[in-house]
Order: C-alpha cells, then structure tokens, then sequence
C-alpha cells in the first residue's frame, strides 16, 4: 500500500495542493499588509499567534492516536472505538472552550477581548478537524488530505475579500478565519463520514485513552516546543514593543515560513512509506533528502534581495520587516530541512523522547538568550538572532541523534550535514545583512554554485538513488 507509487502520487498531490495555494498565501502575505493598516495586520497576527497553540487543549490525544494508526489502511480502521473518541473530544473541547470564554470576559478588554474570545470559540473547531485530518494522514488519504488543504487557502481568502467590503479592520480577517475552519471541518468529518455516522454505542475507554495521551504527549511537548521557537520571540516582542513593531516583525516571519508548509507536507506523505521500508533504503534515503533538500532551498535563497526591491516598493511601510528577512530568512532553510527530513524521520523511528529534549532544549535556549539581549539592547534584531541560533541548535542535535539511530558513520557525510545546518545559514546573514547590496547577492550566488558542483561530484549516488525511486525499483 505504502509504495513507490504511494509515494509519487502522494508528493504530486502536495505540489498540486502548493502550486494552487501558493498564489493564496501570495495575497495573504502581500495583499493583506497593502489593504489593511499596520496596526490591524498586528492584531490579526496576535489572533493567528494565540490560534498556534490551541492544539495543546487535547493534551497530546491527536498524537497519540495518529502514531497508533499510521501505517493501517483506512479499511482497517476500527470504527466504534473512533466514534467514541470523536464523541469524547466534543465534550472535552467544548467545555475548554466555554471556560477560555468566561476567562477572557473577566481578563481581557478592548481589541484584545474580541481577539481572546474568537481564539477561545475556535478551540473545538480546530482540534476536531485536527482529528480527522490526523486519521486521513495516518492511513494515506492523501487525496482527500489534499483537498483539505486547498480548500484552507481559497476560502481564507475569499471569505476575508468578501467580509473586507463589509468591515475594513482585523475583523474581517478573524471571522473569515473562523469561518474558513468551519468548512474544513465540515469538509473532514464528510471524509470520515463512516466514523460520523456509525450507529455504535458510546463507550469511553479509560485506560485506552490515558495510553493514547501517554502516546502522544511526548510528540504534543515538541510540537509545543517547536511552536514556541518563534512564539518566544513573539511574545517578548508583543510584549515589550508597539503593536506596529509586533507588525513588522510578524510579517517578516511570515516570508520566512512561506514555504514551509510545502515541505511538512511533503514529510507526512512520507512517513507511512518510510515505516514500511528496510533500515538501509531508509539510510540512503534520508541522505539524499537531506541533500536534496539543501540544494532546493538555497537555491531560491539566492533571490533575497531581488524580492528585496520589489517588496518595498509594494510595501513601503513595511521595509522594516524585509529588513529583518536578511536575518530570519534562514529559518525558511532550517524549517523545511528539519519538517522535510529530520521530523519525519524522528518521529518514524519513534526519537519522541530525544525530539522532545531538542525541542526543550533549543526552547530553553532561545527564551534566557531572548530575555538577556532585551534587557542589553532593547532591540528586535538581537531577538531575531537569537531565534535563528535556537533552530541551528535544534536542527544539529537531531542530525547528531538520526546519524547515530541510522548508523551513518562517514565522515563526508556528518561535514555535509554540520555545513548545511550552519555555514549557509551563517552565510545568508553575512551576504544580506553586512555586505549586503548587489555584493551579498553574488557572493551567495557563487558560494551555492561552487557547493552545487561540490554536491554532483561527490554525492551522485544521490540522484542515482531517486532515479531508482521514480522507477518504482
């Protein structure tokens, strides 16, 4: 089930998905900052900071169950025990929902109460799609993953165009938001309609959703983690500065995660068919992503400053944000390399301990570093270092736990990996931030095509190892 075939029909849909939303994310990033006023852009981005991390209220059940079921076809699915678990997961999510509501009526005023209390009603909405989502990942409906995701990015959009001839502020993006979600969750639970509609008695398994927590609280503990990486620095900047800088920093961290998505989508396609694939297929594998990955991503790296140019003209009130984009770019590379390869592949080989503990560690890390350059500098680029320094941190010491869980041992290869992770990125800032200019721009030019020629004649086992792949050997 899991195949070559799986595979290629699985990573064609999540460019498709990304080919027909890219155009979307375009106009959320490019055309929103354009229609609305810098101070309404920041509260939207305060809303989708808050909305991150409502997947913590199912305590790691989604996780958990997603690990249980992947690699099972749909078909094998038992359908009472996932009806009753859908059934649980309304009265638990409903009833976090309606106490954030009553917490953020007696907390909260003005603007923020209106952004705290659309958070708190999307609490249910999010992590009850967030379930079927999890079972059509976990038993490779790609197709209908896909569908999800496309139908994410056109309603967004169109539900915020149609309410902004309406209400003009960050309203209209948070209830276009909100609405957006509906749908999808309406969309999931058709998908699943089998679970939905099934006719079985409710039966709440104590033991066995206590184990599915177990299960998955480790993975929710690094996702967590990961999502403070940026939330961190958001929230000391939120905090500590104007909403109009929390703006500009926001959006520079949009771009910087543009397509991410692209990426972590591609990883949940693969992991079903690296769970069914031997130790060393699964070892060449991971190299060549690796490499591949690097080659890819530096590549549109290069292009930095001629959108550079052109984003400022478009939006002039924002230069400061694409100013920052020279310092967080490198987190577009180091978050598609590590959803892409070493994610998957930790949480394939079931590193959720040694994932958590990276996770931690680099959270831990980037919160004291976080704090002390705000007390020295009072400065968000020292944050935006520092955020940058936690992801290479993370990146290494999973690198470092996935070499020795799959035995790679050459030294040419553990090198590739350490310059991947920290010299580009390293290289990006100096080439952008302090020669900066047209200079920056053809230093990392010629740098990326001396380590393009580096990569094909050192590394061709690589494309040999993809080819074999296309081929279905």
């Amino acid at each position: 089930m899991f195949d070559n075939i799986y595979l290629k029909k699985g990573i064609l849909y999540i460019l498709l998905i990304h080919a027909i939303s890219f155009l979307n994310t375009l106009v959320i990033v490019l055309i929103l900052p354009k229609l609305f006023s810098v101070e309404d852009y920041g509260y939207w981005q305060v809303y989708l900071l808050y909305t991150g991390y409502v997947g913590l209220t199912h305590f790691g059940f989604m996780d958990g169950m997603y690990l249980k079921l992947l690699g099972k076809g749909y078909d094998e699915l038992d359908i009472k025990e996932l009806k009753s678990h859908f059934i649980t997961q309304i009265i638990i999510q409903t009833m976090i929902s309606l106490l954030l509501c009553i917490y953020c009526f007696l907390t909260f005023k003005s603007e923020r109460l209106i952004v705290f209390i659309m958070v708190a009603v999307s609490v249910p909405i999010i992590n009850l799609r967030t379930y079927f989502q999890y079972i059509l990942q976990a038993t490779g409906k790609i197709k209908q993953y896909s569908i999800l995701q496309i139908l994410d990015r056109i309603c967004l959009v169109l539900f915020i165009l149609v309410l902004f001839l309406f209400n003009k502020t960050y309203l209209s993006l948070v209830i276009g938001d909100i609405a957006t979600k509906i749908v999808l969750l309406i969309v999931s639970m058709y998908f699943c309609k089998d679970i939905v509609l099934s006719n079985s008695m409710y039966v709440f398994d104590k033991n066995d959703f206590i184990d599915t927590i177990n299960v998955g609280l480790k993975i929710m503990v690094a996702n967590l983690c990961g999502s403070l990486l940026i939330g961190i620095s958001k929230f000391f900047v939120d905090g500590n500065f104007s909403i109009e800088i929390f703006s500009q920093y926001s959006l520079a961290l949009t771009f910087a995660s543009m397509f991410v998505s692209i990426f972590a989508s591609v990883g949940i396609v693969l992991m079903p068919y690296i769970k069914n694939k031997d130790f060393e297929t699964n070892k060449n594998l991971y190299i060549s992503m690796h490499v591949l990955t690097s080659v890819v991503i530096l590549f549109v790296m290069i292009f930095y400053y001629p959108i550079y140019l052109l984003s400022v003209k478009w939006l002039p009130n924002y230069e400061m944000s694409f100013k920052l984009m020279s310092i967080l770019l490198p987190i577009l590379y180091l978050e598609c390399q590590f959803n892409f390869v070493d994610s998957t592949y930790m949480k394939t080989y079931r590193l959720e301990k040694k994932l958590m503990f990276n996770y931690l560690f680099s959270t831990v890390f980037n919160f004291v570093m976080s704090f002390i350059v705000l007390m020295v500098f009072h400065d968000v680029v020292p944050i935006s270092i520092i955020l940058v320094v936690s992801f290479i941190i993370r990146n290494i010491l999973c690198q470092i736990n996935l070499s020795n869980e799959l035995q790679i041992t050459k030294v040419k290869f553990r090198y590739m990996f350490f310059i991947n992770t920290f010299l580009f990125p390293l290289l990006f800032c100096i080439s952008n931030a302090i020669i900066k200019y047209y200079s920056g721009f053809v230093v990392f030019a010629i740098v990326y095509i001396m380590y393009l020629v580096f990569i094909l004649k050192h590394f061709s086992f690589v494309k040999t190892y993809i080819e074999r792949i296309i081929k279905n050997e």
